[in-house]
């Protein structure tokens, strides 16, 4: 919350939340499956931005730093619940369901689990590409990699999803 306090760049802030909140929850989402915990995702790295905001404000892509951000505390926590699900001997054989599941179709429903199946780097990008709707050169600014990495990236995430897919398809 902005009070009566805040410097000239609070209309700024309100104008990067208001671009790109639902992109940050898409991302999240596609990281992490889980609608709930991608709204969290999502908000403290809001938080994190309007307590760092003049040095935020300051840089090229403030919205790629804040999905910088998401995504890398989106892969803390998928590495953190993975870690839990181990411990507690994986309770539920399929994991955790979202509560929303009915509100998607069961093939996107697979799809996403095929692109949390990816490798870290692959699955981000293909979730910055189709949940966040971004470039291969902004994908490269949020993730600190090469266009050329990144291309190589969704060439190979989606090579690995077509064929994981098929032969899903195919048993």
């Amino acid at each position: 919350m902005m009070t009566d306090g805040d410097t000239q760049a609070s209309p700024v802030f309100d104008d990067v939340v208001r671009a790109e909140r639902s992109r940050l929850e898409a991302v999240a989402w596609a990281l992490l499956g889980d609608r709930h915990l991608a709204e969290d995702v999502a908000q403290e790295s809001l938080a994190k931005a309007y307590r760092r905001w003049d040095d935020v404000k300051r840089l090229e892509s403030p919205g790629g730093w804040l999905h910088r951000v998401t995504v890398n505390d989106a892969l803390s926590r998928r590495r953190r619940m993975t870690t839990e699900r181990r411990a507690l001997g994986r309770v539920h054989a399929g994991g955790e369901a979202d509560a929303d599941q009915g509100e998607r179709t069961a093939e996107a429903l697979r799809v996403w689990a095929a692109v949390r199946a990816l490798p870290r780097d692959q699955a981000t990008a293909i979730a910055l590409r189709y949940f966040a709707d971004l470039e291969v050169a902004e994908i490269a600014l949020v993730t600190g990699r090469a266009v050329g990495t990144v291309k190589s990236d969704l060439y190979r995430g989606r090579e690995r999803l077509r064929d994981r897919l098929l032969d899903e398809e195919a048993s």
